[in-house]
């Protein structure tokens, strides 16, 4: 058997089988939004199986991942009837016959489409209210009763005006320089002070020959400022006065008949619910299929001829070659009779079923 061609078999037939179970996941995907609508437990159960579904198909694309890797591994290993050293046992298929030729593929998961009748809404009933009916009237009502109530009457004042004094008079020390008039920055005690010429104004002065600094014993006579104030004439009093009773006339209505309710029974709802359920799960499986050993062209060309006479298929030429024609017939003839098929091969069981011998 050449590797080479059968691990390209097994390749095509993988990637054809995941991409119908990705169509189907996506049908499935599909039916479980229109089911959505029925309730949330259908559509919490929808999703999970979704979910596992997809789980299942990502395990089936590592086990392919996996399986192609240890076929191009054994694509220069030539085949015996054991496992050769290195390949475990189930990349081969089980009981061969010499002389022929297998596909390993994946049988995708078997649904079932169900359609069942779920109440969309209990029955019940619905109350309507019939308002209350009332007429315009006049009435006369007491607003406020007569009483009395305490009056304070608030003391009075009068605003005067006082001149009091603000700081009384003192004397300063001051830095001067002794000469000059004017103003001068001289520094004393590590701060700048501003030293004023005072003319006219009794000092002590002192003079330090040695440094040139001057200390004025200054007169800084007191200083007065004018206040306001209030100055009560009259203490506050309190009187009693009375207070009569007060009334105002209001349009207001009248109720002439009560408000009622009537109760109108509203039946059950229900709607057809369609849910897709797995009946079989996924799984691989070895099929007798032609290829290069027994695909001569005088079989190709019986399998024409008894395509073109037994199946009520699309005719092909008789040419001994294994074109899509060819391809289209026998898949069409198997799907007929039940029996195992692919796109890109001829199954055993399909040839046996023509009554041909190779």
């Amino acid at each position: 058997m050449n590797l080479k061609k059968t691990y390209v078999v097994l390749a095509s037939a993988a990637f054809m089988v995941l991409t119908g179970c990705a169509q189907t996941a996506s049908q499935s995907t599909g039916t479980t939004a229109s089911a959505t609508a029925a309730s949330d437990a259908e559509m919490a159960e929808q999703k999970r199986k979704l979910a596992m579904l997809e789980k299942e198909l990502r395990q089936r694309d590592r086990d392919l991942a996996s399986l192609r890797g240890e076929l191009e591994t054994a694509r220069t290993t030539k085949t015996t009837a054991p496992a050769p050293a290195g390949m475990s046992s189930d990349l081969l298929p089980p009981n061969p016959r010499p002389g022929e030729c297998y596909a390993r593929v994946i049988i995708p998961a078997q649904y079932k489409t169900t359609t069942r009748t779920v109440v969309k809404r209990e029955a019940g009933e619905r109350i309507e209210i019939v308002p209350a009916r009332y007429e315009p009237s006049t009435e006369r009502i007491l607003v406020k009763p007569a009483g009395q109530k305490l009056v304070t009457v608030p003391a009075e004042y009068k605003t005067v005006t006082e001149r009091v004094l603000d700081q009384p008079a003192r004397t300063e020390w001051k830095v001067g320089t002794g000469i000059g008039s004017g103003k001068s920055a001289v520094g004393f005690g590590g701060a700048a002070a501003q030293v004023d010429r005072f003319a006219g104004q009794k000092v002590l002065t002192t003079r330090t020959n040695d440094t040139g600094e001057v200390m004025c014993l200054v007169e800084i006579p007191a200083t007065y400022k004018t206040i306001t104030k209030q100055v009560l004439v009259k203490p506050a009093t309190t009187r009693v006065v009375e207070i009569p009773a007060e009334y105002r006339t209001i349009d207001t209505v009248k109720l002439v008949q009560p408000a009622s309710e009537r109760r109108i029974a509203i039946p059950e709802q229900t709607e057809s619910v369609t849910t897709t359920e797995k009946t079989s799960e996924e799984f691989l499986e070895w099929r007798p299929v032609l290829c290069e050993i027994n695909m001569t062209p005088q079989n190709v060309s019986e399998l024409q001829s008894a395509l073109n006479s037994k199946a009520d298929c699309k005719k092909c030429g008789v040419d001994g070659i294994m074109g899509p024609c060819t391809l289209s017939a026998a898949r069409c003839y198997a799907n007929r009779k039940g029996l195992p098929s692919g796109d890109k091969y001829v199954t055993i069981e399909v040839v046996r079923a023509l009554g041909l011998k190779f």
